[in-house]
């Protein structure tokens, strides 16, 4: 079967159009996933930094929780806090 001039013309198109727009696809795709891939490292130092955070508040919390089991600086920390002198 011989193909015609029109016909080889057809096919050309067709092909280069494929390759043009699967070309177009591929780097459209790489992009995106770049940018989800960015996004979610963001993300993840944003929760990284507030876990952080949050921790270094927890600590002094727990800390002065053990300090007022100590009878003589409970006494001292609720007359810093009515302003009686010692």
């Amino acid at each position: 079967m011989r193909w015609g001039l029109r016909a080889k013309e057809v096919v050309g198109i067709v092909a280069l159009t494929f390759v043009v727009v699967t070309s177009a696809t591929l780097v459209h795709l790489a992009q995106l996933t770049r940018v989800v891939v960015e996004n979610a490292a963001q993300q993840a130092e944003l929760i990284a930094k507030q876990i952080y955070a949050q921790t270094g508040q927890s600590e002094p919390a727990r800390s002065e929780r053990r300090l007022l089991a100590v009878p003589h600086l409970r006494a001292d920390r609720r007359r810093r806090r009515t302003g009686d002198p010692a």
